[in-house]
């Protein structure tokens, strides 16, 4: 009898022994797997699933969408030309927030509020202090695979008067590693071999419009200043661009495609250039008024000019000549608005406002993808 509860003990005291290494070995492993980023699902039969880092600020947003910035902000308003067309408001400065969960976009969404503070600020409320100046935002992006390019149009007026600057500024984002895309993976993406293939083929164009701009200066407003360093994006038809600066109508930034296999277009073509001379002397007799700026082609050998070859109050036919267009812009401009004419092929449009600073003078507008590029005023 003894012996049988000795051994009933034993075994009793064994599986307490047992149940308690249980405890504890069950306890290390929770432990262990809490330690390591995973958790236990007790009401799932004890499934584990791995914490997730969303690559998205908002995951029920796009990667891109419009800044919310000037939401709470009083409207400021400024009628640049003095006139009641196209009153420029604070609804002009459109601004994307890029909606990537890392520090390269945090990085650029503070810059972005900060070029839209400052343009902001520059509004104004008496459009006939020429020290005020107008301006504008507006941006567009596009995805192509993993790469995200933004795109900010920036454009400053001198109220009244001409062309400002109109800088570009770009990001671009890789959607894999949510950083900032290097020029390497855009251009092996776009068909490139190597990155020094880009470079390369800028650089030689580069050099060869600088000696175009030396070598002819006598039609030359203002040499070409160059590549703008970093300045890169990918478009919508999954062609790498790059971005250059040119003084002939302020600073005015410009993008061009770069490609594998085929030169990039010249920026000055001095063979239209004499074609359209001898188109010009052989209509003169025809050209009923002529406008040009105030600092005309006499200082500068190739300022802007609007030849008018018939008005009347329906249509003007016309050609526009600018120093920052390589080619002359001509057609009819129909009359849609009191004085106001204006001209649209595909994404191009251009308006012509009589009297804009009184009698003689006129407004010529230029608009790209809706986008105001350039203004000038012009007097006969």
């Amino acid at each position: 009898m003894e012996n049988n509860k000795g051994s009933k003990f034993l075994v009793k005291f064994l599986v307490f022994i047992i149940v308690i290494l249980l405890i504890v070995i069950s306890g290390g492993i929770g432990w262990y797997f809490g330690k390591e980023g995973k958790l236990f699902n007790n009401n799932n039969n004890n499934t584990i699933e791995e914490t997730k880092i969303s690559k998205k600020i908002d995951e029920s947003k796009p990667w891109v969408y419009d800044a919310e910035y000037g939401k709470d902000k009083a409207i400021k308003t400024i009628e640049p030309w003095n006139n009641e067309v196209n009153p420029n408001s604070k609804d002009d400065l459109v601004v994307p927030y890029i909606n990537i969960n890392s520090t390269a976009a945090e990085k650029a969404n503070k810059n972005i509020k900060e070029l839209y503070e400052k343009m902001y600020e520059e509004y104004a409320s008496n459009a006939g202090d020429s020290g005020k100046r107008g301006c504008s935002l507006n941006y567009k992006f596009y995805e192509n695979e993993n790469i995200l390019s933004v795109i900010i149009d920036a454009s400053y007026f001198v109220v009244p008067g001409g062309a400002g600057n109109c800088p570009i500024y770009v990001y671009n984002f890789n959607l894999d590693t949510l950083e900032t895309a290097t020029l390497k993976e855009m251009a092996v993406l776009c068909g490139f071999n190597s990155e020094s293939d880009v470079i390369n083929k800028i650089n030689a164009w580069e050099q060869r419009q600088n000696d175009l701009a030396k070598a002819n200066l006598d039609k030359v407003a203002a040499q070409m200043t160059g590549v703008i360093d970093g300045q890169y994006f990918i478009d919508k038809n999954k062609k790498l661009n790059f971005i250059y600066e040119s003084l002939a109508a302020g600073d005015y930034y410009t993008p061009e495609v770069v490609e594998p296999n085929k030169d990039i277009p010249d920026y000055y073509d001095f063979e239209d250039d004499k074609t359209n001379t001898q188109q010009n002397s052989t209509t003169s007799e025809n050209v009923l008024y002529l406008y040009s700026s105030g600092d005309n082609a006499a200082a500068h050998g190739n300022g802007e000019l609007l030849y008018v070859y018939e008005l009347n109050d329906n249509i003007v036919k016309f050609k526009y000549h600018t120093p920052w267009n390589k080619n002359d812009v001509s057609g009819t401009a129909t009359k849609t608005n009191q004085d106001l004419y204006v001209y649209e092929k595909d994404t191009y449009k251009i308006e012509i406002l009589l009297n804009s600073m009184g009698d003689n003078s006129v407004k010529v507008t230029e608009y790209n993808n809706g986008v105001m590029g350039s203004w000038k005023n012009l007097w006969k």
